[in-house]
């Protein structure tokens, strides 16, 4: 049986660009199709790199593994989101990126589409995308890659009234819109590959098929995130949060056990980008601020740390919760963060509700009190994250188009 050659589809990036190399790698790629895109070691990089406000934008748009014939960008939608939001601080994002997919989807060359068998699209940026490819009688898989946006609402709906400090915008989604266009992506999709169990119940209680969607983890470079043994356990336990400083990810409920526990000898250190609402302020001293961290240098704050905690109301899967286990952290995570994924109780983690104050203060005073079974939890973090590579990701991809399409 021939190989199928499939084209990704992706405005942005997340983690696309990792199973484009996969994909690659197996000969299974036909096109990777974003917005801005160009191959690692390039010339082009090394002129990015000479320029420090070009570095910041485009770092994250360099690609490794995939050579430049197989990219296949369309820049300009990209380029005028950009200069909005440096013109207006007031830009509805979420809108604007919404039109910048339309237009994506709008314009991605019949010809790709036509030299292709399957075209993998991608949640709240397919819904055109898709109908194009089942016009052309092409199979059509959907990655989705967070809770279905219903079930997204209800959650930000139920922070900004307990929480409304931390939200300081006016934005209110078109849910009609958001939802319709996710009704299509859902309708068209021959199947849909989701992350955890938490992204697949969220769909399945809004009416989507269950028996098209089927479950594949996400992947880490475990060459990067490793234990290097500098870990001392006779220090101050650590606790450490790695993520976007919001409501969403259950900061707040973090920083609020945190100050009632007051525990003598541990210390929470909060890393990731955004700000504190001034009306908290101040905080218990145990607190430590790192703010945003280079991803080249986090495997070393996730080595001096020693449990990892992630107490998110709606994700895919984390994965800074792999990363963390792959540096031999035990991990509180919650369903909703995808912690189920990974977590074994009492083995390599613990895995609470989310917004369950009470879980979440038990969980951290069970570190506490269970110091002596860190050393062994963290032995057990490293084994149960072995699995969790890119490498891994893309065969599992790979079985999935063989066994169901």
């Amino acid at each position: 049986m021939q190989s199928p050659n499939i084209t990704i589809v992706h405005p942005g990036t997340q983690h696309s660009p990792h199973l484009a190399r996969e994909l690659y790698n197996l000969n299974l790629l036909k096109y990777y199709v974003t917005s801005l895109g160009f191959a690692k070691n390039s010339y082009l990089e090394k002129v990015v790199k000479s320029l420090p406000i070009l570095n910041r934008r485009l770092s994250l748009r360099f690609f490794d593994g995939l050579p430049n014939n197989k990219i296949k960008t369309y820049p300009l939608p990209e380029l005028q989101l950009l200069l909005k939001k440096k013109v207006n601080p007031l830009l509805d994002v979420r809108k604007e990126i919404n039109k910048r997919n339309e237009k994506i989807q709008l314009s991605v060359s019949k010809d790709y589409i036509k030299e292709s068998d399957i075209i993998i699209g991608y949640d709240t940026s397919s819904w055109i995308i898709a109908q194009r490819a089942k016009d052309m009688g092409k199979t059509f898989i959907l990655d989705q890659t967070t809770c279905h946006s219903k079930t997204k609402s209800e959650y930000i709906t139920r922070l900004r009234k307990e929480y409304p400090e931390w939200y300081n915008d006016t934005f209110h989604e078109n849910k009609s819109i958001l939802l319709a266009q996710e009704k299509l992506e859902h309708d068209l999709a021959d199947l849909i590959v989701v992350p955890s169990r938490f992204v697949k119940n969220s769909l399945t209680e809004n009416g989507v098929d269950s028996e098209k969607i089927l479950i594949n983890p996400y992947g880490i470079n475990n060459q990067q995130f490793k234990d290097i043994n500098i870990r001392n356990y006779r220090q101050k336990l650590v606790f450490l949060f790695v993520g976007s400083i919001n409501a969403n990810k259950g900061v707040p409920d973090l920083l609020k056990v945190w100050t009632e526990l007051k525990l003598a000898d541990c210390e929470l250190w909060v890393a990731g980008y955004g700000n504190l609402p001034e009306k908290i302020k101040p905080l218990h001293q145990s607190i430590n601020f790192l703010g945003k961290i280079d991803k080249n240098k986090l495997p070393n704050i996730y080595n001096e740390a020693h449990v990892f905690i992630f107490p998110s109301y709606f994700e895919g899967l984390a994965q800074v919760q792999i990363e963390a286990l792959s540096c031999g952290l035990p991990v509180v995570g919650t369903y909703n963060s995808g912690a189920t994924e990974l977590i074994i109780a009492e083995e390599n983690g613990l895995v609470i509700e989310a917004g369950n104050i009470g879980e979440l203060k038990n969980a951290i005073i069970w570190f506490n009190e269970n110091k002596n079974k860190l050393s062994d939890m963290s032995r057990k973090s490293k084994i149960a994250s072995a699995n969790q590579t890119w490498e891994n990701y893309g065969n599992r991809w790979k079985h999935i188009i063989e066994n169901h399409i």
